[in-house]
């Protein structure tokens, strides 16, 4: 299952990318960032050792508007400890599908794109 699940992975970051922003609705802050700690616990692991959760004292040169978006996502991925990498790229998948339905209803061609993923998703399950 490693292996289908790997694929799909793929291919939904190459979904992502495809999916013009300009044209498709933008999901909140909040499921963005789940998706981004997902993506960070598939493809390196646990946060922990990697990097230090961002603070004033460590991010120097930083605005505090950085510091809390590099916080936001320090803690978005750590908030995914403990999942395997496969088992992260599973959920990362599920998520994206949920959100691309939600909110990439806007063009034909995102709807596109989600219903081929969606499809690609189901065959490997």
């Amino acid at each position: 299952l490693a292996a289908s699940t790997d694929r799909v992975f793929v291919h939904a970051l190459k979904t992502v990318q495809a999916i013009p922003n300009t044209t498709t609705t933008r999901p909140p802050a909040s499921d963005r960032m789940r998706l981004y700690g997902l993506y960070k616990q598939a493809m390196e692991g646990d946060v922990d050792g990697k990097t230090e959760r961002p603070t004033a004292a460590n991010a120097t040169g930083s605005s505090s508007e950085e510091i809390v978006r590099e916080r936001d996502k320090w803690d978005a991925w750590n908030s995914q400890k403990g999942l395997s990498r496969t088992e992260a790229k599973r959920c990362y998948i599920e998520v994206l599908i949920k959100t691309m339905r939600a909110y990439a209803n806007t063009t034909s061609n995102a709807l596109g794109l989600v219903a081929e993923l969606e499809a690609v998703w189901n065959q490997a399950k």
